[in-house]
């Protein structure tokens, strides 16, 4: 079922929101890898979530998607500079600007709903007028890229 999804940036207020989000995805995680997840501190974590919203800017891209205006899910996602030791790599993806997503969360009763992708696309708008890479969301579990063309859009291009 496709729920009728709404991405917009952090604002102030969506703290709790996040927090709730973000421990029913460590739940999910921590139970199915307990070695390399944990839950994290509850107490504070609002807060957290707060404060880090309040300095963000570019090249960070902080969003939520939201269901029936409450918290569904949200993105972290910012612009990696090309490496300085480019001409080295074996991956062509090092000499230009990236997008890396930090973390895509959704909660567990708005997964398979729509909102995940919801949130993946509004990161790919953002960093399609800078970015020329594409990172995967996390270093642990993936290890290919996503690299745009200017001919035929994104493709996967080698090797993180």
């Amino acid at each position: 079922m496709a729920a009728e999804v709404e991405v917009r940036a952090f604002r102030a207020g969506d703290g709790e929101g996040c927090a709730r989000a973000w421990l029913d995805a460590a739940r999910y995680y921590v139970d199915r890898d307990p070695e390399n997840f944990h839950l994290p501190a509850e107490a504070g974590l609002a807060e957290w979530f707060e404060q880090a919203r309040a300095g963000d800017g570019p090249p960070v891209l902080r969003l939520v998607a939201t269901v029936a205006g409450q918290v569904a899910g949200l993105v972290v996602a910012t612009l990696e500079a090309p490496l300085p030791d480019a001409r080295f790599q074996l991956v062509s993806a090092a000499a230009v600007v990236r997008v890396y997503v930090n973390a895509l969360v959704v909660a567990g009763r708005y997964r398979r709903t729509g909102v995940g992708t919801a949130l993946m696309k509004a990161v790919e708008r953002w960093g399609e007028s800078t970015a020329r890479c594409w990172l995967p969301w996390t270093r642990t579990f993936a290890v290919r890229c996503r690299c745009r063309s200017m001919r035929t859009g994104w493709a996967t291009c080698g090797t993180a």
